[in-house]
């Protein structure tokens, strides 16, 4: 009896089994991750296998809608602004050449180096067009990054290429075919414009000769054509989130759609608004005929006019009504609608709300201070990869044309390349929402032994020797005239504790 109860639930179980799979085997659960389940919860997940597959289908219709968000999406405007302003900043990625001679003492033909580097950042210098110096360059290059997901910079040397025989052509990602797929009689595989070696090593890449967006050449060979360009020649910049990764794709890609729903929402609130303000009353037609008895006229198709003046009595027509339209306006749903979908925006984005939306209405000190330094990890994580792609690779390319080509005059061979390419980069720095505090921190660390007076420059922007050097030099001026570096810092401390007891103070005589 037991074994044929046993056997009914068994048969219980493939019964219920196949209503809901269509499959004669029985199913029992077992140990499995939830998420890898497949039922009717989980029937809409993507299961792609090949994010380069992915990219390759729809990379371009992608890019398309990234760079009209780009122009008419304000959102999208302002998350570019801020990758800008945030990563390079004023002042680009600055550099300062550290090479040391043998016994660890600074080589002063560092200094003349930078500043012929400087010479060349210049936009008669530094692009192929003319049109933008290396700060400029490294805005073109990381906003095309975020928007497009990928930029390309072919790296020009010879003669004709300025006084340096070095500069840069950025190019439009439109040039890397993501459509040219083939496997080479050498053995390398070309994936989507870029061709790799066994190794998945990049090689080369195959470049549209002329940019395909644009309307004069198509896509075809018959109007355009491919050249293939060598790796050592061009920078292929984008932030891989897979090994096999071989294009990038835009950083907006999460956040689009929703940009673009508040914009289409925001859209149609305008309208409802506008059509509600234009049209707030209509006249229903009775049976009766209009006469001209009745004072009113029609014109050949039926229409008819009414003209009203302010405090005046109309009397409509026998049979007619009015109807009041009441255009409802979600004025309610509108802002916590927009807060909700910006959130989500901002999370993929990996910025905060408050920065991407530009609201500060709930911010209090603590939020702003968190929020802030949430930030500031984002962006210095940008600024580290940042230089990695770009920055970096370009003084070296340049560093390296300099040695070979002694363009300068000065003689230095190109087995010095690797003692020149010791290069302190330093990014943009971050305000501190409460800088005293900040500052007292750095002192008692400096007291503590816990950092050190560069690594406190550094954090602020600043050139660690060159800021030293300044502060050698005040002070040598200050005791040439007189006056003792403790007083001047004991009487700023005394004028800080005047106005933060709420009196006014000036700072004494030195």
């Amino acid at each position: 009896m037991a074994k044929k109860n046993k056997n009914k639930k068994a048969a219980h179980v493939e019964q219920n089994f196949d209503q809901r799979t269509n499959k004669s085997e029985p199913q029992f659960r077992t140990r499995s991750f939830l998420a890898s389940i497949r039922d009717r919860f989980t029937n809409d997940f993507d299961e792609s296998v090949s994010i380069n597959a992915d990219i390759r289908a729809g990379l371009s219709a992608l890019r398309n809608r990234t760079r009209s968000a780009a122009i008419n999406n304000s959102y999208v405007r302002r998350y570019l602004k801020l990758i800008r302003v945030n990563v390079v900043g004023p002042d680009g990625i600055q550099l300062s050449v550290q090479g040391t001679n043998l016994d660890g003492k600074f080589d002063p033909i560092s200094t003349t180096i930078e500043s012929h580097f400087w010479r060349w950042a210049t936009p008669q210098n530094c692009s192929t067009n003319g049109r933008f110096d290396f700060r400029k360059a490294q805005e073109i290059v990381i906003e095309s990054v975020a928007r497009d997901g990928e930029a390309l910079v072919m790296l020009r040397r010879g003669a004709e290429f300025g006084p340096y025989n070095f500069q840069l052509q950025i190019l439009d990602a439109d040039h890397l075919d993501e459509n040219y797929n083939v496997i080479l009689s050498n053995g390398n595989q070309v994936i989507q414009g870029v061709e790799v070696n066994s190794y998945g090593k990049p090689i080369a890449y195959w470049i549209w000769k002329n940019n395909p967006a644009d309307a004069t050449f198509g896509v075809g060979e018959a109007s355009n054509s491919r050249i293939r360009v060598d790796a050592k020649d061009i920078l292929h910049i984008y932030d891989p989130e897979r090994a096999s990764q071989v294009r990038g794709f835009p950083w907006l890609t999460s956040s689009l759609l929703p940009l673009h729903q508040i914009e289409e929402f925001n859209k149609s609130i305008a309208i409802n608004a506008r059509v509600a303000a234009n049209k707030q009353i209509f006249y229903k037609q009775g049976d009766m005929p209009i006469t001209d008895e009745a004072g009113y006229q029609a014109d050949d198709l039926g229409n008819v006019t009414f003209e009203s003046t302010p405090g005046a009595n109309e009397i409509l027509p026998y049979g007619w009504d009015v109807v009041q339209m009441d255009w409802k306006v979600p004025t309610d749903s509108v802002e916590s609608y927009q807060t909700t979908v910006l959130r989500g925006a901002a999370v993929g984005l990996g910025i905060n709300y408050n920065s991407l939306a530009g609201d500060l209405s709930d911010v209090n000190y603590s939020s702003a201070r968190f929020g802030g330094l949430e930030d500031q990890a984002q962006y210095r994580s940008m600024q580290y990869w940042f230089i990695n792609a770009f920055v970096k690779p370009v003084y070296e390319a340049w560093l390296d044309m300099q040695l070979l080509t002694n363009s300068w005059g000065l003689n230095i061979p190109i087995d010095k390349f690797t003692k020149f390419a010791n290069v302190n980069y330093r990014p943009r720095s971050y305000q501190s929402v409460d800088p005293v505090k900040d500052i007292n921190a750095d002192i008692v660390a400096l007291k503590n032994n816990l950092t050190s007076y560069t690594a406190v420059i550094e954090k602020r922007g600043g050139d660690p020797e060159a800021t030293l050097r300044q502060i050698a030099k005040d002070r040598a001026l200050m005791e040439s005239l007189g006056i003792t570096p403790k007083d001047v810092i004991d009487t700023m401390i005394a004028e800080q504790n005047l106005n933060s007891d709420g009196t006014s103070g000036t700072v004494g005589s030195m």
